[in-house]
C-alpha cells in the first residue's frame, strides 16, 4: 500500500569532483603516483646494479642504492 504523503526527501546535486574539497584529493593522487614512480625506478636501477660488474657496484655504492 503507498502512501498518501508525499516523498518528503530533499533535492540533492551530485558531487562534480571538482571545487575545494577536489584540489587535496588531486594532489594526494599526484603524490602516490609520483612515489609509485621514484619506487619504480629505483627497483629497477637496483635489479640493473645487482646484475652488473663488481666494480661499478661498488663506484655506486656510495650513494646506497643497493641497501
Amino acid at each position: 500500500m503507498r502512501s498518501t504523503q508525499p516523498d518528503r526527501r530533499a533535492a540533492v546535486t551530485p558531487k562534480t569532483g571538482e571545487g575545494p574539497a577536489a584540489d587535496p584529493r588531486v594532489l594526494r593522487r599526484a603524490k602516490e603516483s609520483a612515489v609509485k614512480a621514484r619506487t619504480q625506478a629505483k627497483d629497477q636501477l637496483k635489479a640493473v646494479l645487482v646484475g652488473s660488474d663488481p666494480e661499478l657496484r661498488e663506484s655506486l655504492s656510495v650513494w646506497g642504492l643497493l641497501r
